[in-house]
């Protein structure tokens, strides 16, 4: 279960990066932001996404809201990690 969120945050990634960053310009929220909160809000966005992808099939089929709360956390820090990694390495130019 564990390999399939992490293919899924792989592939998944870039994407809700490029849909942030379309939806924060498209909207002109850039536009009233300081240059760095920009970034965090381009970065936050896609890890509330993949968040939410990740737990509808956990929300659907576990009752248990206690492990489903730690579930959502470590998704959250996992994509959220992974985006700010993908901003290091060059795949977002921020500001």
């Amino acid at each position: 279960m564990v390999i399939a969120y992490g293919v899924f945050l792989l592939v998944s990634s870039p994407f809700l990066l490029y849909g942030s960053y379309a939806f924060v310009d498209g909207f002109g929220i850039d536009k009233h932001l300081p240059s760095g909160l920009t970034t965090l809000l381009i970065l936050f966005l896609p890890a509330v996404a993949f968040t939410l992808l990740g737990l509808a099939p956990l929300v659907v089929l576990k009752n248990d809201t206690k492990e489903i709360k730690k579930v959502a956390v470590i998704l959250f820090m996992a994509s959220f990690t992974f985006n700010v990694l993908l901003l290091f390495l060059g795949f977002m130019v921020a500001g």
